[in-house]
């Protein structure tokens, strides 16, 4: 898993151009909802939607696709057991948004500068036993900047994440 991702960053970071067409976001977040539900179920986890139907960003749907389904699983690995995870699809201001909220462990302020660098884990132990590499939020920031997005957290210890992806609308 690890090469894999290794490869696959280093392909995104050389990637000048890709195959961008208009994307659904909402459509392609009911589709990677599906594919973690599994995971969500096991932690008894209920996720919440509130979703516009029509925002539509320029992507590649299979990064797109990629980028959602790195942020649900991170939501549900560090999120308390019978709990809730909120996805929200919305336009404001020319812009296309993705929120992810649980209420997990959270991340301290000092660390969410870093959690977007290779390798960096803010819970090493968790991240050791849910097999995580290090990566994935790497991963996720390249492909986000490909498509002239920007990604942010907002995160309190104990208390869980907000990850807040924008998009220019189309």
């Amino acid at each position: 898993m690890l090469v894999s991702e290794l490869l696959e960053l280093s392909k995104i970071e050389r990637t000048s151009h890709l195959q961008l067409s208009p994307v659904n976001m909402a459509d392609k977040v009911a589709n990677c909802i599906e594919v973690v539900q599994q995971l969500a179920l096991k932690k008894h986890i209920d996720i919440k939607l509130n979703m516009e139907p029509d925002v539509y960003i320029l992507a590649e749907p299979s990064k797109l696709k990629q980028v959602i389904i790195n942020l649900l699983s991170n939501a549900i690995n560090y999120s308390f057991e019978n709990n809730s995870i909120e996805v929200t699809v919305r336009q404001s201001e020319g812009a296309s948004i993705l929120e992810i909220k649980d209420y997990g462990i959270g991340i301290s302020e000092e660390e969410q500068v870093r959690i977007f660098e290779r390798f960096y884990r803010v819970d090493k132990a968790r991240s050791r036993d849910s097999g995580g590499t290090g990566l994935g939020l790497a991963i996720v920031k390249h492909i986000v900047e490909v498509f002239n997005g920007e990604i942010e957290v907002e995160s309190q210890p104990g208390e869980g994440s907000t990850f807040r992806v924008k998009f220019k609308s189309l």
